[in-house]
């Protein structure tokens, strides 16, 4: 659905990249969670897989250009995702909020 309604789309899964690319010829694919965050206005999380839990959150941030995170498994800690720069949505069964607003850093 984003990509038919005209957003750039770039995925990252440590465990179905072989999978997506013979299934989505069309979807872009990054070697690395941080790859694919690269400009990216935000990142969402689909996979809950334990290798997602060493991403080094701080990085993913610097590499974006906007700042918006969502858990669509309620995966990350929402006081850990914001202390690395970057606003968290938790989405579905007992969604997690940020616990402060912030500013958007691209204004």
């Amino acid at each position: 659905l984003l990509r038919e309604r005209g957003a750039n789309v770039r995925a990252h899964d440590p465990r179905a990249m072989a999978n997506a690319a013979q299934r989505l010829p069309d979807l872009a694919l990054a070697e690395s969670p941080q790859a694919a965050a690269d400009g990216a206005d935000a990142v969402m999380l689909c996979t809950p897989w334990p290798e997602y839990r060493a991403i080094d959150l701080s990085a993913v941030a610097r590499a974006m250009c906007g700042d918006l995170l969502l858990d669509g498994r309620n995966f990350f800690d929402p006081v850990v995702v914001h202390a690395a720069g970057l606003r968290y949505e938790g989405i579905g069964c007992c969604a997690r909020r940020q616990p402060t607003p912030t500013a958007s850093r691209g204004g």
